[in-house]
């Protein structure tokens, strides 16, 4: 079947020339949203990145919005949704927990002659929230629009079925005392609830603290929900850290690196630092975790895999790849990362990864590296070593 939306162009705009550039590149497209063509840009590493945005099509049937009003984003995505919104004259601010959605829309808005505003305020006349799979940041989310919507306006919340959009509305409904189905199709919802005069809120920022072992030791970190495993510390980084090997004041690049948890052993082991992650939510906790525990001089980075850290170059690089993007496995960014630490390795430096046993990445990783091999498996996990 024939992609419904067209390639408009692709270009090349990744930090080097190689055979992995794909990832970086950059392309648009173009799609009929209410009653505008809207021009739009995407890449790998963005849920459904190359597929119709069929909510979007939905929150068009049903924005109202026009000229002046204020309309604040807080999942931007590709940008499509806050686009048809400037273009009917909206003053629109883009909010996303991911530095790929927020290129993208900023690409998006320039592609249909519009920009975001850069000054945020105190109160909106319409919230969109286009919802992440997790739960516990869709709650967070209402509550966010309800904080930043003045009374009598309007939240628009939108999402799959299979992402959970029914349990949102119903959060929606508990947080606004109103909410109203107002468009589906294409296993898609959106609703729509009106801000009250008068609003009860109740919860804070997410951010927590909880206690965690790994190699015999205790450690305090921070997290939140949005960040992987926010309440436990996930089996697969556990091996990871059980297994890695590190020689004091090696430079260690942790890619992925979540609420910073493996970035706080290699330190207390002597090793200098670097966290990169394409989530705001997961950089902001590194750094919490690692200034909660003392740790100096450690740089925290939001990137794209490793992309903001290609001119450099480090003797380990430690990560436990995401398989996952919005609903559906995607293994765009976990090929990428493996791409990425051979790039930023130096001859001799060594990639240290961990993936459920059913992901194979050895064939990816030989012909990267000049040797691969398990340091630990067990029943759900593998460790693996690679040499450049």
């Amino acid at each position: 079947m024939k992609h419904p939306e067209r390639t408009l162009s692709e270009r090349s705009e990744s930090k080097r020339e190689s055979k992995d550039a794909a990832y970086y590149r950059w392309r648009e497209f173009e799609a009929h949203i209410g009653d505008r063509l809207i021009r739009y840009a995407s890449k790998p590493g963005l849920p459904d990145w190359d597929q119709p945005d069929h909510s979007a099509r939905l929150l068009a049937q049903t924005l109202e919005v026009g000229q002046g009003d204020r309309l604040i984003d807080l999942m931007c995505g590709k940008g499509i949704v806050a686009a048809f919104a400037a273009l009917r004259g909206a003053e629109v601010m883009v909010l996303d927990d991911s530095i790929i959605a927020v290129e993208a829309t900023r690409r998006t808005l320039a592609l249909n002659g519009v920009v975001a505003s850069t000054d945020r305020i105190s109160s909106y006349d319409a919230v969109v929230i286009s919802i992440p799979k997790n739960r516990e940041v869709v709650r967070q989310l209402i509550h966010d629009a309800a904080r930043l919507l003045r009374p009598g306006g309007r939240v628009y919340l939108a999402g799959a079925n299979r992402s959970g959009v029914k349990g949102a509305i119903d959060d929606l409904e508990s947080v606004f005392g109103n909410a109203r189905l107002s468009a589906y199709g294409k296993g898609q919802r959106v609703a729509v609830a009106t801000r009250p005069e008068s609003l009860a809120l109740e919860g804070d920022d997410g951010f927590m603290e909880i206690e965690v072992e790994a190699r015999g030791e205790l450690m305090r970190i921070v997290t939140r929900p949005g960040v992987f495993a926010y309440n436990r510390l996930d089996d697969g980084t556990r091996r990871l850290i059980e297994a890695m090997e590190l020689r004091a004041s090696e430079s260690l690049l942790d890619l992925g690196c979540g609420c910073g948890v493996v970035s706080l052993v290699a330190a207390r082991m002597g090793n200098r630092v670097t966290c990169v992650d394409g989530s705001r939510a997961a950089v902001e906790t590194a750094r919490r975790t690692l200034s909660l525990n003392g740790i100096q001089d450690t740089e925290v980075i939001w990137s794209d895999c490793a992309s903001a850290v290609l001119d450099r170059q480090f003797d380990v690089v430690a990560t436990n790849p995401p398989f996952h993007q919005g609903v559906g496995a995607d293994y765009a960014v976990a090929q990428q990362f493996v791409c990425d630490a051979a790039h930023v390795l130096r001859s001799g430096g060594r990639l240290v990864l961990v993936a459920n046993r059913f992901l194979r990445y050895e064939r990816a990783m030989s012909g990267l590296f000049e040797r691969v091999r398990v340091i630990y498996e067990d029943g759900r996990f593998r460790v693996l070593e690679a040499v450049k």
